[in-house]
């Protein structure tokens, strides 16, 4: 049916990854008749060069160079609050704020999803959230009792039994890392998975900025501890000092404020990463606060965050996309929104 068109182009590939190829039987016949009726001349024409045509796709005859998207929302769309984990977001990416926050829209998990790095994560972290909600110490029953939960979790995923296997392996690493390190710090009191909240003052108004702490600690000397557990990379501590990973300095602001319910304006003694890998040598524990006190990462953070509202209060001002690659998020659920691969490649850019 196809064949009866007014003008029919028909082509095949004499090789494929470098091998030569047979054609069909009804293109080898259809060929033969074409010969055969004397009228191959007519079919054929020599003035089509297609080799120089599949060229010209790649060289267009000019190139048109797509801008970053640059959002201009009215200020009643844009933000009163924002979590200690997602500042970090804003400033590396303002687009993913305006698509999450603005056009509220939320990446939906994929169909029939594997169990991932994050829920290894949510295993430890909701397994050490038990474990200390019950009022259990850190004593000679902690390992068994954590281990006990961690399989109750583990069981409650139905995991293949090889990979139940291998991530509880990692969880025992991490437990036993933990439970040492807890038998060296006596904390008066440990409050886990604890929401918090402050207020900043800023030219258009209140602007909130809260957190869920994994770990505020109230220490014996009567100063905290803000510990957060990373299953993955930390941030470095220059990223921390230069305002790219603000989560632990907002986290101790809202502490020495008294927005945590239930502990009081203290003193902040450390920030602390505690990197829970689940290799047998691979946890460890960072300290945010070594090469500033908490009190100068504190008031960094809190001036970079009432420099960037007051910005964004601007409606002049855009939710740019990836402002500075170097300091792009490592992961993000918008850049395709964003056509980041449009237009990055013109200026060098790539894909991360």
């Amino acid at each position: 049916e196809a064949m009866g068109a007014d003008k029919v182009y028909l082509t095949r590939a004499q090789k494929v990854d470098g091998v030569p190829t047979v054609p069909s039987r009804w293109l080898m016949r259809f060929s033969a008749c074409i010969t055969a009726s004397g009228i191959d001349n007519k079919l054929w024409f020599d003035e089509y060069d297609l080799v120089k045509w599949a060229e010209a796709i790649d060289n267009p005859s000019e190139f048109i160079n797509i801008s970053p998207p640059e959002p201009r929302p009215p200020l009643s769309a844009r933000p009163r609050k924002m979590s200690a984990t997602k500042v970090e977001m804003w400033r590396r990416d303002p687009y993913s704020v305006y698509a999450r926050y603005i056009l509220k829209l939320k990446k939906l998990d994929e169909l029939d999803e594997e169990y991932n790095v994050a829920d290894y994560g949510n295993l430890v972290h909701e397994s050490l959230e038990e474990f200390v909600n019950a009022k259990n110490a850190f004593d000679d029953s902690a390992l068994d009792k954590l281990t006990k939960i961690g399989q109750e979790k583990l069981s409650e995923m139905e995991l293949e039994k090889s990979a139940e296997l291998f991530w509880l392996n990692r969880f025992l690493n991490t437990i036993n890392w933990i439970v040492a390190k807890e038998q060296q710090r006596h904390p008066k009191q440990i409050n886990t998975e604890i929401e918090g909240a402050i207020t900043l003052n800023v030219k258009a108004g209140d602007f909130e900025l809260f957190a869920k702490a994994d770990r505020v600690d109230e220490l014996q000397d009567g100063t905290l501890s803000i510990i957060d557990y990373k299953t993955g990379t930390p941030p470095s501590n220059k990223e921390v000092i230069a305002n790219y990973a603000p989560q632990l300095p907002i986290e101790a602001a809202i502490a020495m404020r008294g927005g945590f319910k239930g502990i009081k304006p203290s003193k902040v003694k450390e920030m602390l990463y505690w990197h829970l890998k689940g290799d047998k040598d691979g946890n460890k524990e960072q300290v945010v606060n070594k090469d500033k006190s908490p009190e100068e990462l504190v008031e960094s953070a809190l001036k970079m965050v009432e420099n960037l509202v007051n910005a964004f209060d601007d409606e002049a001002i855009p939710y740019h996309a990836t402002p500075r690659a170097d300091k792009s998020l490592k992961y993000s659920d918008y850049k395709h929104l964003a056509r980041y691969k449009e237009w990055s490649s013109g200026d060098g850019g790539g894909d991360e």
